[in-house]
């Protein structure tokens, strides 16, 4: 895809989005309703869901929130549009937009099936400005979303798993696949609750997005990756998957998406 520039090593993911382009805008423009309301609502036909309602839903809860929350709320959605473009095994699972309230889903930052295993996978996502050494800002970010999602998975909150079998049920299209990703968390749930769940038991996407400003981008993708790939990581899980993005700012994004409103 022109302007973003995507390196793998020993499965960890590293992304520099290097520029707004073309192709990022169409493939925005292509899944955002989805992302935000789940496939099942985005393709039913209502005008509730429109691609230009999806984006002005989105500003109204982007506005409301502080600076740090906005970051957070850019970073999830750049990691849901480069994961589902470009890592096809991956479908979100879960709408972007709390169903209850006007805010971002509660629980797991994102959640995944994986059409290799036939599981689900659970994203954490950590964004955050960086004003010096980006390498560091990205295992800052990364470490921290091993720390929450470590807690999380180890800890017997109801809510964390209702929330994700609740967002299923709008983000599924297939009635069977529905039916066997729920069973999935539901299996998960029950053993939070009993007070057995352990993060060894779960697949992991550990995600971290690094805002730039307008400085070059210099990252040592190999030196990122020694440090993540390490035992230090991947013990605490049962499979672990990194992603390391980088954006010189978020607000081209929400230009972007104001133009689009008012065009």
């Amino acid at each position: 895809m022109d302007g973003v520039n995507r390196i793998e090593y020993d499965g960890v993911l590293c992304y520099r989005v290097e520029k707004l382009s073309t192709d990022l805008k169409e493939e925005i423009r292509g899944s955002l309703a989805g992302i935000c309301h789940g496939a099942e609502k985005a393709t039913s036909g209502s005008s509730l869901y429109t691609y230009k309602r999806t984006l002005r839903e989105f500003l109204n809860r982007f506005y409301k929130k502080t600076e740090a929350t906005q970051k957070g709320m850019i970073g999830e959605l750049l990691s849901h549009v480069l994961l589902t473009a470009f890592e096809k095994k991956y479908s979100s699972i879960n709408p972007y937009f709390n169903m209850e309230e006007e805010s971002i889903k509660k629980g797991f930052d994102l959640v995944f099936s994986n059409s290799d295993d036939k599981n689900v996978w659970l994203a954490e996502v950590k964004a955050g400005a960086c004003s010096a050494n980006v390498d560091d800002k990205l295992k800052s970010l990364l470490r921290l979303a091993r720390d929450d999602l470590f807690e999380k998975l180890n800890s017997s909150r109801f809510a964390l798993w209702q929330n994700a079998i609740n967002g299923v049920a709008v983000a599924v299209k297939d009635i069977s696949v529905k039916k066997a990703l729920s069973k999935i968390l539901e299996r998960h749930n029950e053993n939070a609750v009993d007070g057995l769940s352990k993060s060894q038991d779960y697949n992991v996407i550990l995600i971290a997005v690094a805002f730039k400003g307008d400085l070059i981008f210099t990252a040592d993708d190999e030196t990122v990756i020694r440090e993540q790939s390490s035992q230090s990581i991947q013990k605490k899980f049962k499979s672990a998957c990194m992603v390391a993005i980088q954006k010189s700012t978020l607000g081209a994004i929400v230009d972007f998406f104001e133009d689009e409103v008012t065009s």
